[in-house]
């Protein structure tokens, strides 16, 4: 973390690598579904959201 952070500090073109990281991260994406007794269960989450919500059917 630490050299990661010195590295970045200097970095001339950190906010455009920024942007482009959040672009990449930023799509829907779902975990595989799962069953569990009569119920089916899966995480979501639609791009740059902190966590995956799970979702019950």
């Amino acid at each position: 973390v630490t050299l990661t952070e010195s590295m970045l500090k200097t970095c001339e073109t950190r906010e455009k690598l920024r942007e482009r990281i959040t672009t990449l991260f930023d799509h829907p994406r779902f975990v595989t579904p799962f069953k569990q007794g009569n119920k089916y269960f899966y995480f979501h989450n639609s791009g740059l959201q902190a966590q995956n919500v799970l979702y019950v059917q």
